[in-house]
């Protein structure tokens, strides 16, 4: 089995065309989306009728449940609130009922699936430290645990006792008891990358394959700035912070 995961399109409708292309090049069984489908981009309705219409298993993010007044923004910053006022005004009710009903995490064979940490799902929290991915791996049931969140891609792998850290493009996890991965952004990268981030596992040979897709951010930023969303957001875009 081999899965294509992705998260955080962010309302950037050229970077999941791109992601998607390459999907369909590369070929995959199944595909799985981490959430965060909105916010911050200029084409939030196009982005969830596009991934609605994948029929793939998606978990909520913290920007899709604020754009649906479901998350108290107090705590985003200025030009992430800013984003997620202006998409909520232009969420159809239909994008509004699919993301109202999308769960906090989702499981199927060796795959554990959430936006933020299994841990406190709807706290949305960072993995930020060494200590904490060694919790979360010692707790997780299933071999691999994808999240997304942070926008920048990293694996953390269980051996014994030992917990290995990798933000190497391919990673070999044969050798592995548990993995956790982060999948990277779609939509808005922030590892100093701007091309869009998925993830390829192959299920049979235990193998991790971070996937970086160029595509034309110009027109998003164009579309950013007409829409009058803060320029920071598109100007991002071209750098990959």
């Amino acid at each position: 089995m081999r899965w294509g995961i992705f998260s955080d399109v962010h309302a950037n409708g050229p970077a999941l065309d791109a992601v998607l292309g390459d999907i369909d090049r590369v070929g995959v069984d199944r595909l799985l989306c981490l959430g965060d489908l909105v916010g911050y981009g200029p084409h939030p309705d196009e982005v969830v009728r596009r991934v609605r219409a994948l029929g793939c298993p998606v978990v909520v993010g913290n920007h899709d449940l604020a754009a649906i007044g479901r998350l108290d923004t107090s705590d985003f910053n200025p030009f992430a609130r800013a984003a997620v006022d202006w998409t909520a005004e232009r969420l159809s009710d239909d994008s509004r009922r699919y993301l109202e009903a999308l769960p906090m995490t989702w499981a199927g064979g060796p795959v554990s699936a959430v936006h933020g940490t299994l841990d406190h799902p709807d706290d949305f929290l960072y993995l930020q430290t060494l200590d904490h991915a060694r919790e979360l791996l010692l707790d997780q049931e299933r071999f691999l645990v994808v999240f997304g969140h942070t926008h920048v891609p990293i694996t953390f792998a269980l051996s014994g006792d030992q917990v290995g850290v990798s933000c190497e493009r391919r990673v070999d996890l044969s050798d592995a008891d548990r993995a956790l991965v982060n999948v990277g952004s779609v939509g808005q990268p922030r590892d100093e990358d701007a091309r869009a981030s998925w993830v390829l596992y192959d299920e049979r040979h235990r193998s991790i394959e971070i996937r970086r897709v160029p595509y034309d951010y110009e027109p998003v930023v164009t579309a950013i700035l007409a829409a009058g969303l803060p320029s920071v957001l598109g100007e991002r875009l071209r750098f990959g912070v």
